[in-house]
């Protein structure tokens, strides 16, 4: 997720939210004999492709759109910034690209 690495969990104490932390500032860990199974349809692709990097604002969840000009169009076009991503070349040239997440 973005540029730093970040373990993507749950505290059932918080409740069924995924929760991230960054793995930077994890001060100690330790294995325990717990285990679990995760719920039925969680997928975390999906909680990934919800945002930019690490940042998830529920609230600005939604359309984005960026018109690339057309010298840019075709770097733009081999990149991947959203597992969802729609790229739709234009007539001038310019490249359209089209996702939802927040961030």
């Amino acid at each position: 997720m973005g540029p730093r690495p970040y373990l993507v969990a749950r505290q059932p104490s918080r409740g069924p939210k995924l929760i991230q932390f960054r793995i930077d500032r994890i001060r100690a860990a330790a294995c325990i004999e717990e285990s679990f199974a995760l719920e039925p349809g969680c997928s975390l692709e999906r909680y990934a492709a919800r945002a930019f990097g690490a940042h998830k604002t529920e609230g600005r969840y939604g359309e984005v759109v960026w018109r690339f000009t057309p010298e840019a169009a075709e770097w733009a076009a081999g990149f991947r910034f959203h597992p969802d991503q729609l790229l739709a070349l234009q007539d001038d040239g310019s490249l359209i690209v089209r996702c939802y997440a927040a961030g």
